[in-house]
């Protein structure tokens, strides 16, 4: 019985494995470079993906197999793994092929964006330098507003997605896609909000202190009494402000960041020498 057991484990895993690691160079290159080819191979590779993993026999023999006593930690992990990654695909080619394609399509939009501004096309590296150095407020708000474009072309596409995979969701017993994906990842929900709200009470004063903080030195910088999106150097403002009282390019401005990165990782004993190369 283990070595069944054993056996599925390692059938399974292997199929999924070479899948996968086709699917995951082939989503490389097509963030690396949005192209018609990089993204059918992608497209094409994550569906063979997902159809291995819609596998309804595959289920069967994984919960099976679960319900025996299995003394192997690992191996009895490696099967529940298998098992909430197959559950998550349990639905219809006809989902499976509309969400695949949307999805890829929305993600090429977005890694091929290039907003325009006085003639000058911006990409999000540059969009993030500019708005973290420039103290001109008036390109400011055109090179802000103009990140924000894609979000017009996709918004369709982006709610349909929303709809199909909520759907998928639903048809598999769950409230919706978010509710599937937090259980499927073994996380409770309940749980999460908890510790968040927990989270948000903790914070919310120094983060105002600071903000306030934040706030003052920008009205400063830019000689304003109103400060707009555009004056924050994150254009989501979702990560930490640079601290102006450090400047960073003065140590690494020079610096190769492949370098870097490769005696990084070699002092943890990991060779990045083949992802440099592919990157």
């Amino acid at each position: 019985m283990t070595e069944r057991i054993h056996s599925l484990a390692r059938r399974l895993g292997d199929a999924i494995e070479d899948l996968e690691t086709r699917f995951n160079e082939a989503y490389w290159a097509s963030q690396i470079e949005s192209t018609p080819e990089n993204d059918k191979r992608r497209s094409d590779l994550e569906l063979e993906l997902r159809e291995l993993l819609s596998d309804k026999e595959a289920l069967y023999e994984v919960e099976a197999a679960l319900q025996n006593e299995i003394h192997d930690p690992s191996l009895a992990r490696e099967l529940e793994i298998l098992r909430l990654r197959l559950r998550a695909n349990q639905m219809s080619a006809e989902e499976r092929t509309q969400i695949v394609e949307l999805s890829t399509a929305i993600e090429s939009d977005f890694a091929s964006f290039r907003p325009q501004v006085d003639g000058q096309s911006f990409t999000e590296n540059e969009i993030n330098e500019f708005l973290e150095r420039s103290d001109d407020s008036t390109k400011r708000e055109k090179v802000w507003r103009a990140s924000k474009e894609i979000g017009g072309e996709v918004v369709g596409r982006v709610r349909e997605l929303v709809r199909l995979r909520n759907e998928a969701a639903r048809n598999l017993g769950y409230a919706d896609a978010y509710s599937m994906e937090l259980e499927l990842q073994e996380l409770d929900e309940d749980w999460l909000f908890e510790r968040m709200a927990e989270l948000e009470s903790l914070t919310d004063e120094p983060f105002r202190r600071w903000k306030e903080d934040l706030d003052r030195q920008l009205k400063l910088r830019f000689g304003t009494d109103e400060l707009f999106p555009w004056h924050y150097a994150d254009p989501y403002f979702q990560n930490l402000p640079p601290d102006g009282r450090i400047n960073l390019d003065e140590i690494f401005g020079d610096a190769s960041a492949a370098a870097l990165a490769q005696k990084t990782f070699a002092a943890w004993g990991l060779d990045l020498s083949d992802v440099l190369e592919k990157s």
